[in-house]
C-alpha cells in the first residue's frame, strides 16, 4: 500500500514542504495584501524557491495580489514573538487563532493528486 505522499504523487520530503506551504497559505490568505513583506522561517533550507512558488500559486489562485518580493526567508529564532505564540499554543497556554481540518488542507491539493490518493 502506498504512503500518503506516494498516493499524492510526491516524495515524503516534498509532501512536508507542501503541507508547510499550505499552512502558510491559510495563515496569510486574509492578510497578505496588508503586508509589504512577510518573513518565513527557514524550516526547509534549500527549498525557499519551491515554497515561495507554491505559496504564490495558492494565493494568486485565490485572487490575491501578491508579488514574489513580498515573500522573504530568514532565520526567525526562538526569541521572536512568533515563536513564543507558537509555543504557547502548543503547550495549551493560548488558544490557536486557527485550526485546520484535513478537509481544509486537502482542498488545496490538485484534483489529480486527490484522485491518485482515492484510487
Amino acid at each position: 500500500m502506498p504512503s500518503i505522499a506516494e498516493g499524492l504523487g510526491h516524495s515524503t520530503k516534498t509532501l512536508y514542504v507542501r503541507l508547510f506551504t499550505t499552512a502558510l497559505y491559510f495563515l496569510l490568505r486574509d492578510r497578505i495584501e496588508h503586508f509589504s513583506r512577510v518573513e518565513i522561517d527557514l524550516e526547509y533550507p534549500g527549498r525557499d524557491a519551491q515554497i515561495r512558488e507554491h505559496l504564490l500559486n495558492l494565493l494568486r489562485r485565490d485572487g490575491k495580489q501578491v508579488e514574489a518580493a513580498q515573500i522573504q526567508f530568514a532565520y526567525i529564532g526562538k526569541k521572536s514573538p512568533a515563536h513564543e505564540l507558537a509555543i504557547q499554543s502548543l503547550r495549551g497556554d493560548k488558544r490557536p487563532d486557527m485550526v485546520l481540518t484535513l478537509g481544509d488542507v486537502m482542498g488545496q491539493f490538485t484534483s489529480k493528486a486527490k484522485e491518485k490518493l482515492n484510487g
